[in-house]
């Protein structure tokens, strides 16, 4: 079973770009749920 494992980093890429520009805001954040499903963010972003 063990042979149908990849490795993650088949799948995602370091960016290490920051929001300076503040292009982004808070809807634009995302989590990944337990079950591996992309989801709305519960961290708290406010400053």
């Amino acid at each position: 079973m063990r042979s149908n494992y990849k490795r993650l980093g088949e799948y995602i890429e370091l960016v290490e770009n920051r929001n300076s520009d503040l292009l982004y805001g808070e809807s634009d954040v995302r989590g990944v749920s337990n079950a591996k499903e992309v989801i709305a963010t519960r961290a708290n972003n406010k400053s």
